[in-house]
């Protein structure tokens, strides 16, 4: 991996940074634990997108023609939406309808990266193995923290 990362032209410091520690490995196991021992509902999603934009459930409830009480039961799970209110719902909340019902993670990116050719290249990287993956995390890794490091100075 370090010929890869000399071969880029990345600097010695940031080869340091970039060298796995037990704690980042640690940290990312445990990060990758809780992620997929997480499993969000309709209404974590619907909450979740919600306040990501600030909204009240007022606001969201204006937004698509329910009252403030029902967006309180979708998100406690007291009562699920019809298919037409999660339409709206995925609507006013900038996402897809299939993010609200499933938590398509390829819904999500679309919904926060608005380069195709990224998002077309992050879908490839996932078909790759694991050590490959790795590599690519890395390489984007050093070259964000080289970008950072070079706005500080």
């Amino acid at each position: 991996m370090l010929a890869t990362i000399q071969h880029l032209g990345i600097s010695n410091t940031l080869k340091s940074l970039i060298q796995p520690t037990n704690s980042r490995i640690f940290m990312l196991k445990g990060l990758m634990n809780c992620h997929k021992s997480m499993i969000m509902t309709i209404g974590d999603r619907i909450r979740a997108l919600r306040k990501e934009q600030k909204l009240t459930q007022a606001d969201l409830a204006a937004k698509v023609s329910l009252t403030y009480i029902q967006i309180g039961r979708y998100e406690q799970q007291k009562s699920k939406p019809s298919a037409d209110v999660v339409r709206r719902l995925a609507d006013a909340l900038g996402t897809t309808a299939d993010y609200l019902m499933n938590g398509d993670s390829q819904a999500v990116a679309a919904t926060k990266v608005t380069d195709r050719e990224l998002l077309d290249l992050f879908a490839a990287v996932e078909e790759l193995d694991d050590q490959d993956q790795k590599m690519v995390k890395t390489f984007i890794d050093a070259l964000v923290t080289k970008r950072r490091v070079q706005a500080l100075a």
